[in-house]
């Protein structure tokens, strides 16, 4: 039989569609790659356009930062006016020593488009003089958080809570964030320049980017990049002179406007070329598809043994009104033998019938029967009991021998229904044991598999002088990452005669002048069928007859073949 799949791959709509696709496909593909190449060429050049301008702001900036914290080193460390004004006697010449320097940090203010201020703290004689400039882009609260804070970063200096700073860093002031940079000479003079952040993009108008430009401390890009919304790349760039980076987003969405035409509707392209394929499918579905399938229909019936089924005369192509009429003939002559096919037909079922026959011993229920009987003609009623309740478990169970699997622990349980009824009816002259790996518990089985094998057990290796013991083994193992199990069935028996294990290898009759063995070779035979041949027998003697079977582990939730 051809398995569905095969069949539905095979089929001449399949096919046909399969060839469109293998044309139109590679078209899509090749479309869409170009595309794809388009996007992210255009992408890696404005990137690096975007990248290169960033560049070129922070070169700019970092000149500014470097030129700034010389400037404020300078005025803490070697400016003679700073000194000065704090170290001088001469009440005239600090004030004008503070003169000069605040009109050298307003002027140097002014010189710069990113600084927005200067500051000074001295300690004079008199007491703390603090000093600050600003340019004119810059907020008089600027002035106030700056001045406060230094006093305070001082103060923490001199308590020798603040170790002081030899760089740019970062600092939140009333929820703003500024670049600050401050040197002390040890304690008496402290200066140092500053910068609000959210101010310096503004100082960056009438750039060449189009978008927002950010001027923001290196610890917040993580979060920015978190909150970059779909369809935004966000480009920055870190500072060499400073804890900061510089940063800004590119719009895809207006990259792809800049796509010519069939690049940027790539997609509705490929849209159309499927619907495309879809009409073509539904064109040869009516022209070729639906007359083929009444036939393989029609030939359904006549194969069902529905010999009246005729194809109806429908418009369609001249090769299908053709094959029409000649199906039709066909039958026609077919039915003028339906009587000699249909007596085929039942003497054929009728040899299935017997076959099957011979295959059904009611030896045990006999013997079962007996069994109880003899109990209760002795008063045995305990041994009937557990006869009658063995009984009814070990035929409720053969009511599943119709199913295809069962799960092995069924299986087993069943086989300890079965051997414990003979232990009952043969006291004393075999025991048996079973192990099995927990992972083989749930595993599907063909049902009966194992009864058969113990079966022939008791028939050919029981005898009244020797105690028989069966051992029934199930375990796990993978082979190619395939999961199996294997299942042993050994007695301390005579083991197999000469020549059965040969004719159980190679599936031959096994008949001796009573009857034939066909147990084992049915169990093989099913075996194969349900799982495809993937199944291995080997059959030897040990210390008695030794039975294997190894078969793929299969589970309910899973197909029954591989």
């Amino acid at each position: 039989m051809i398995p569905p799949i095969r069949k539905i791959m095979n089929s001449i709509t399949v096919r046909l569609i399969t060839g469109v696709y293998v044309i139109v496909i590679p078209l899509i593909l090749l479309l869409i790659y170009s595309n794809n190449q388009s996007r992210t060429t255009l992408s890696t050049q404005l990137t690096a356009t975007y990248e290169n301008l960033l560049q070129s702001y922070l070169q700019q900036i970092d000149n500014q930062l470097d030129n700034a914290r010389t400037y404020a080193a300078n005025l803490a460390l070697f400016e003679n006016d700073t000194l000065l004004a704090t170290f001088s006697t001469d009440e005239t010449t600090a004030q004008y020593a503070k003169l000069r320097l605040k009109n050298s940090m307003e002027e140097r203010a002014l010189m710069s488009n990113i600084i927005d201020g200067y500051f000074t703290c001295l300690q004079t004689r008199e007491g703390e003089s603090f000093l600050i400039s600003s340019s004119s882009s810059s907020y008089g609260s600027d002035r106030t958080l700056i001045s406060d804070y230094v006093k305070e970063y001082l103060s923490q200096i001199q308590t020798g809570d603040n170790p002081g700073s030899s760089g740019w860093y970062t600092h939140t002031l009333n929820h703003t964030d500024y670049l600050i940079y401050m040197m002390t000479n040890g304690g008496e003079i402290c200066s140092g320049a500053y910068i609000n952040m959210s101010l310096l993009p503004s100082h960056l108008t009438g750039n060449d980017l189009s978008a927002e430009i950010l001027f923001l401390p290196a610890s917040s890009l993580t979060p920015l990049q978190e909150d970059t919304l779909p369809g935004m790349q966000l480009i920055s760039q870190n500072s060499g002179s400073s804890p900061a980076v510089l940063t800004t987003w590119l719009n895809e969405t207006e990259l792809l406007n800049t796509l010519p035409f069939l690049q940027k509707y790539t997609h509705y392209i490929t849209l159309m070329l499927i619907l495309l394929v879809i009409l073509m499918y539904l064109l040869i579905r009516y022209i070729v598809t639906l007359p083929l399938k009444r036939l393989t229909n029609a030939m359904s019936h006549i194969q069902n043994g529905n010999l009246e089924h005729r194809l109806q005369q429908q418009h369609a192509t001249t090769e299908i009104q053709i094959v029409n009429n000649a199906f039709n003939h066909m039958i026609d002559q077919v039915q003028n033998l339906k009587i000699n096919v249909y007596e085929e037909t039942l003497k054929t079922q009728r040899s299935q019938l017997r076959n099957l026959q011979l295959q059904i011993r009611p030896h045990f229920l006999i013997n079962s029967l007996n069994t109880i009987y003899n109990a209760v003609e002795n008063d045995n009623k305990q041994l009937a009991s557990k006869l009658i309740l063995h009984s009814a478990d070990y035929f409720r169970y053969m009511v599943k021998v119709d199913d295809d699997f069962v799960p092995l622990n069924e299986e087993l349980e069943h086989i300890i229904t079965y051997l414990d009824i003979q232990t009952l009816r043969y006291p004393d002259l075999f025991t048996y044991s079973i192990k099995t790996d927990p992972r083989t518990e749930d595993a599907l089985v063909v049902p009966l598999l194992v009864q058969t094998f113990v079966e022939n057990s008791l028939k050919y290796a029981l005898h009244m002088s020797d105690t028989l013991h069966i051992h029934i083994e199930a375990e796990s193992f993978e082979l190619d990452f395939v999961p199996y199990i294997k299942l042993r069935i050994s007695d301390t028996g005579s083991g197999y005669p000469d020549g059965v294990i040969e004719a159980l290898k190679n599936d031959e009759p096994i008949i001796d002048g009573r009857e034939s063995h066909i147990g084992i070779r049915n169990a093989i035979r099913r075996m194969d069928i349900l799982f495809q041949g993937d199944v291995k027998w080997d059959f030897y003697n040990e210390t008695g007859a030794v039975s294997e079977v190894t078969l793929p582990a299969i589970f309910a939730d899973m197909p029954a073949s591989h």
